[in-house]
């Protein structure tokens, strides 16, 4: 479903007008005449109209001169008999403009439409996915929700399967805060997944980005051709960002051979499992690869004498000054003593980072 917010302007051309009349919008929805959602009297004046509606493919907006003693029903039923009344219509879709000015008139009276904007929206009837009721129209809906939030490798068909049971678990991973994925694979409705499927900060699915000297960072991962954990949440990329823009304010600014924060592996395209990490399955942590004194990156151990723990200390603050950081883990001892990092195995040669889910915005 989409969801169209219509500014418009009606007004009378001549202030004489008796006023028996009146000028109406009539809403149709994929073709299929509505009652009125809004209509104004209108006596000499100039009147800003202003209404939302829910469509699915194309709404039309269409202005009628209606009689005080007719009905809106019997204006409507004999539309297409009062060719006279009919002033004029135009169509909104979801590929439409953004703004447009389209007029309707006669020789006393006149509306435009001044402007408008169309947002998608998601509704289900019912619950959809493992056991659940799954009316084929809910199947598409969640489907394309899905697809607009970058899970996009799903068929849109009205057809329940596997890999629309292993997203969903995906994405009610991601909006728990898991670094593996779990979950029953079922929107209900209501629920949590439905209602963060609905928020408009919902998780997207993304190639995290590529970085770049003014940005204070690198994305190794991207020109790495032997594994492919390029993918993960739009939280994390924002987040990477923010680190990367912290970290050059911060350090690069007055020290420029410094190495940039170079960032490693995320998740892979479609999330879940991976034969290298336990982990790194939702597209909520990231790797950090150790800079070098020299300003170069990776491929060495804390102990290492090329390592800079200078600029890693700068790294780790701005990663832990995030709002939506969780964790880091890394094996330097110095920086452990400083509370910048806890131990784990493995993690003598990168440093990782989690990041917690945000609260949901309704």
């Amino acid at each position: 479903m989409k969801r169209a917010t219509l500014w418009s302007l009606a007004a009378i051309r001549t202030d004489d007008w008796s006023g028996r009349d009146e000028l109406v919008i009539h809403v149709s929805s994929d073709g299929s005449w509505q009652i009125p959602i809004r209509k104004s009297a209108l006596r000499g004046q100039v009147v800003v109209l202003y209404q939302t509606y829910t469509f699915r493919d194309t709404l039309t907006i269409a202005l009628i001169e209606e009689d005080w003693n007719d009905t809106v029903l019997d204006a409507m039923s004999d539309l297409n008999g009062r060719a006279n009344d009919f002033l004029g219509a135009v169509s909104i879709s979801s590929t439409s403009q953004q703004f447009a000015q389209t007029s309707f008139f006669n020789m006393r009276r006149a509306a435009y439409v001044l402007s408008y904007t169309v947002e998608n929206v998601f509704e289900l009837s019912a619950s959809v996915g493992r056991s659940g009721v799954n009316h084929p129209t809910d199947i598409l809906a969640l489907k394309e929700r899905l697809h607009e939030l970058g899970f996009d490798w799903l068929a849109l068909n009205e057809s329940m399967d596997a890999d629309t049971i292993q997203t969903i678990k995906l994405f009610q991973s991601i909006i728990n805060g898991r670094q593996s994925v779990q979950g029953d694979g079922r929107v209900d409705v209501p629920g949590p997944s439905y209602a963060w499927l609905r928020a408009s900060n919902a998780p997207h699915w993304q190639v995290m980005p590529a970085g770049s000297p003014n940005q204070g960072f690198h994305n190794y991962e991207l020109t790495d051709t032997t594994d492919h954990y390029d993918y993960g949440t739009d939280w994390l990329a924002t987040t990477i960002q923010n680190i990367g823009l912290e970290y050059y304010r911060t350090y690069l600014t007055n020290h420029s051979g410094a190495a940039l924060l170079s960032i490693n592996d995320v998740s892979l395209a479609r999330g879940g499992l991976t034969s290298q990490h336990a982990g790194h399955q939702t597209g909520l942590c990231c790797d950090i690869r150790l800079p070098h004194t020299d300003g170069t990156s990776g491929q060495i151990t804390w102990s290492n004498s090329r390592y800079d723990r200078e600029a890693m200390r700068a790294m780790l603050v701005a990663v832990r000054n995030q709002p939506l950081w969780r964790l880091t883990y890394f094996n330097d001892p110095q920086l452990i003593a400083e509370g910048l990092c806890t131990n784990l195995p493995a993690h003598d040669n990168h440093a990782h980072f989690e990041i917690r889910t945000p609260q949901r915005i309704d």
